[in-house]
């Protein structure tokens, strides 16, 4: 219960913090754990100082209906990576620790029923990502519209445009 408490300290607290502030974080956090009366869990978890570079991943556990959780790296959780043969360029998706930290949390969030407000830079492929978890991943009691907007985009449009998809 500690890793997975640890775990969401990091992605609630610390997920707030930009690139910059990502490794000020991340040494306090670690420094002050046993402080906090957590046990040496902080530095056993990783070995780069960096808490954003692991996530606490379920395992099963042999006569048990509780999963156990461990420490691993984001990039271990998903399978291994090939770009099909006949893949149209502007299809390929490459998954990145930033890709699959946005899907893993988010995904989280939304199948718990919670809203998720995604933010960050422009062109890190926040709405590809996001789209792509929606259409593939996302329980199948959500519906989803993709709406793009412009400047020239009214009110009633978003409307009349939601309303047809109900």
């Amino acid at each position: 219960l500690q890793d997975i408490f640890l775990f969401c300290a990091v992605w609630s607290i610390g997920a707030s913090c930009d690139a910059d502030s990502r490794p000020k974080f991340s040494r306090w956090f670690i420094g002050h754990g046993e402080d906090m009366g957590f046990d040496r869990t902080l530095l056993r978890m990783n070995t780069s100082g960096c808490v954003y570079e692991m996530c606490c991943a379920p395992f099963e556990v042999e006569d048990s209906q509780v999963p156990g959780y461990k420490w691993t790296k984001w990039l271990d959780t998903v399978p291994h990576f090939e770009i099909p043969r006949n893949a149209a360029y502007d299809a390929i998706v490459v998954p990145t620790i930033d890709s699959i930290q946005l899907t893993h949390v988010m995904g989280k969030l939304v199948t718990a029923g919670n809203h998720a407000l995604i933010f960050g830079n422009t062109g890190t492929g926040k709405s590809i990502h996001t789209a792509q978890w929606l259409q593939k991943e996302a329980p199948e009691t959500h519906q989803s519209v993709f709406v793009n907007f412009s400047a020239q985009t009214h009110v009633n449009q978003l409307q009349d445009l939601i309303d047809s998809k109900t």
